[in-house]
């Protein structure tokens, strides 16, 4: 009966710990997000989270193959077509995943000063891990002539940033990403016909019980137009 006593008050003490520790240093969040939407949309603007719920402590880390996702409260990432998520989790939908093709002012620039000035039809090409989405787009464009077997394939989306922003070529580019760099004219769109128009970026809040989650999403969708 002792033993069964001090244990519970041993476990009682450890709750009561666990709360003032919360109190003091406010809920953690753990968002597991790809690398794409970190480095080019969610980073950038975190500030504003951060400003309003200044009590929530956030932890970061990608969401990418091989990584156990078990103890985020948030999960981000790209889909294409409607996602299947349990009933207990809450899913919406943060952007769209359409791209354009188009590349740097830089490459723009150059290309322009060259007799064989470098459309996208003969300039060099930068893939996004396959060559997929060029070949989409070259068969819903019509272009019969225009080919996507060449330029480098780069596995991860932040190399594939780097060499655009090197002005290494042209890319198709997720423009609800990048809409801080084509506003300001560093990133030049080449056409309006579209590629991954069935791709989006969702948001998946794997603890909407929880109160730091449920602000991380109001605030998240709040920045989008289809939160808006």
């Amino acid at each position: 009966m002792l033993g069964r006593a001090v244990d519970d008050a041993l476990a009682q003490l450890a709750q009561t710990c666990a709360e003032i520790r919360q109190r003091d240093e406010g809920p953690d969040l753990t968002i597991a997000v790809i690398p794409s939407i970190a480095s080019w949309w969610l980073v950038p603007k975190l500030q504003g989270f951060q400003r309003l719920c200044p009590n929530v402590r956030l932890h970061l880390v990608y969401a990418v193959p091989g990584v156990s996702l078990e103890g985020a409260d948030i999960v981000i990432q790209a889909h294409k077509g409607v996602v299947d998520i349990p009933a207990s989790q809450v899913t919406v939908r943060l952007m769209h995943g359409i791209t354009y093709p188009a590349c740097s002012r830089g490459y723009f620039e150059k290309a322009k000063e060259s007799v064989d000035f470098a459309t996208i039809d003969s300039g060099e090409l930068l893939h996004d891990e396959t060559m997929e989405v060029w070949t989409q787009w070259m068969r819903t464009t019509g272009r019969i002539t225009f080919s996507p077997d060449r330029g480098p394939i780069y596995q991860d989306f932040n190399l594939l940033a780097a060499a655009i922003f090197a002005g290494q070529g042209i890319a198709q580019c997720p423009v609800a990403l990048f809409e801080r760099e084509i506003q300001s004219g560093s990133l030049i769109l080449l056409s309006d016909r579209p590629a991954n128009e069935d791709k989006s970026y969702w948001m998946t809040l794997r603890r909407p019980d929880k109160p730091a989650c449920r602000q991380f999403g109001d605030w998240a969708t709040s920045l989008t137009d289809l939160g808006a």
